[in-house]
């Protein structure tokens, strides 16, 4: 097997294994076993998954970035408040110089913002930067429904409940069945109540948070 056509199957098994893997417990041994076992017997993986080394248009390399991204991101995830994105940031970078438009790599770029600004001390936060990360995954698909949701979550951190609402309802309309999002909503209405004695959104409130306890009856915070 050449160098190039090994370099072609090391591309395959990493972008393979960490679509499957992508966030579970076995995310990055899974990975590292495909590299190790393509050095130690690289023969037998000529074929894989019925494609051949010389089908190499058969994949996107961009995409192999776009899972090694998301399976570091998902471990950083774990390590809150103390994670490091610097790799998967790279990754997801490397992602975008291959292909612009990518959806995946914008909607990773836009969540590694979100958590390193939840991991800061409050006066260091910048909800701006979360907003305007998302916003670019909204140009590429207007109908990312977890991109509305954190922007909403961003505007209600920074009291601007009535352009949150805006969002969460957009992300509600799309994805009716994410109790997160009525959790959310009944926060901002609550909020309202709290900032400018609406007492209209009283009832939007608990309407929404009832929707949130149906869904998942142990959102805990919906209860309080």
């Amino acid at each position: 097997m050449s160098i190039e056509e090994q370099d072609f199957l090391k591309t395959f098994l990493v972008n393979d294994f960490a679509r499957k893997y992508s966030g579970s417990e076995g995310q990055l041994r899974k990975i590292l076993e495909a590299k190790e076992l393509l050095t130690e017997r690289p023969a037998d993986l000529v074929e894989v998954s019925g494609f051949k080394c010389k089908d190499k248009f058969l994949i996107d390399y961009y995409d192999s970035y776009n899972g090694l991204g998301s399976s570091y991101y998902w471990r950083e995830r774990a390590l809150f408040p103390h994670g490091n994105y610097s790799i998967p940031e790279n990754y997801f970078k490397k992602a975008i110089n291959l292909k612009q438009n990518n959806f995946v790599a914008y909607d990773g770029l836009a969540w590694i913002t979100f958590w390193i600004n939840a991991q800061k001390i409050e006066r260091e936060k910048n909800y701006s930067k979360v907003i305007e990360a998302f916003e670019k995954v909204l140009q590429i698909d207007p109908q990312a429904w977890d991109a509305d949701y954190a922007i909403g979550v961003s505007y209600s951190a920074i009291s601007n409940y009535d352009k949150s609402l805006e969002y969460l309802e957009k992300a509600a309309r799309i994805k009716p069945e994410h109790a997160a999002i009525y959790e959310q909503i009944g926060w901002a209405h609550y909020s309202l109540i709290l900032n400018s004695q609406k007492e209209k959104n009283f009832d939007k409130a608990i309407e929404n948070f009832q929707k949130s306890v149906n869904l998942e009856p142990e959102h805990y915070y919906s209860y309080t």
